[in-house]
């Protein structure tokens, strides 16, 4: 670890420098729209540490970064992201916030730019993937998404465990995971199940009364400025129907993250 790095608040000043540095490189457009958007920190030394590589743009940033968040921090602006949230906290950790959740890169790449970006700036990136990661007290890495797993390969406490990204892309994949545990996404989609009805009834308030306070208590911690919930777009984020696809992704990453905990 770098000796100038003492503790969470000089690594972030770490990535803003960073992030600063990347963005202003040729290949990479909409720089008008790229800003840096910190991890929430859930836990400062977490047992589990779920790593995905960095934040997703859509090409269409122009008109999706215009829009504000409901709390303006990663991982937190989507129910596929509050459901790996919610199901790391009850079956990985259970019912505890012994995880933190993180990209190896902080720089939000389009699609396109994956193939050639990742290339020229993710070796200080990995660098400072390392250094977080000690900051943290070595927790077990968990890798979000399979393309992960060879970024992680060469960290001892890589678990080799992974969950699949929330992607569209999967779909095929989360429905042979579904068949592998004994289900298919018509069980699901045909299934009452009272813990299905109450899903998103439960991740809203897991969201609202644990998740946010949570990350708040350590922002303070942190001197950072706390999250302040937009309620109308969290409401758009937690509506009442219960989709397919969430059924799906709460079935898989449930039964993963149950297998990793009996591991220990």
């Amino acid at each position: 670890m770098s000796e100038e790095i003492k503790n969470y608040e000089d690594l972030e000043e770490k990535f803003k420098k960073q992030f600063k540095e990347d963005i202003t490189k040729d290949e990479i457009v909409f720089l008008e729209h790229r800003k840096f958007y910190p991890n929430p920190v859930i836990s400062l030394a977490p047992k589990y540490c779920l790593v995905a590589l960095e934040p997703a743009l859509k090409s269409s940033v122009g008109k999706e970064e215009g829009k504000k968040r409901f709390v303006d921090q990663l991982f937190m602006q989507s129910m596929n992201n509050l459901i790996i949230q919610y199901c790391a906290y009850k079956y990985l950790c259970s019912e505890s916030f012994d995880y933190q959740i993180t990209d190896v890169c902080k720089v939000p790449l389009t699609t396109p730019e994956r193939t050639t970006i990742r290339k020229k700036i993710y070796s200080k990136w990995e660098n400072l993937f390392s250094d977080e990661i000690k900051i943290l007290n070595n927790p077990k890495l968990i890798a979000i998404g399979y393309t992960t797993e060879k970024y992680l390969i060469n960290f001892t406490n890589y678990s080799n465990d992974a969950i699949p990204h929330y992607s569209s892309n999967n779909n095929s994949l989360f429905n042979e995971l579904l068949e592998k545990h004994g289900s298919n996404a018509n069980d699901l989609k045909q299934s009452n199940n009272k813990e299905y009805i109450d899903l998103y009834k439960e991740i809203k308030e897991f969201a609202q009364n644990k998740l946010v306070p949570q990350i708040n208590s350590n922002s303070k911690l942190l001197n950072r400025q706390v999250a302040d919930i937009n309620e109308e777009l969290f409401n758009v984020i937690i509506n009442k129907k219960v989709a397919q696809s969430h059924k799906v992704r709460y079935f898989v990453y449930k039964k993963i993250f149950t297998e990793i905990a009996e591991k220990k």
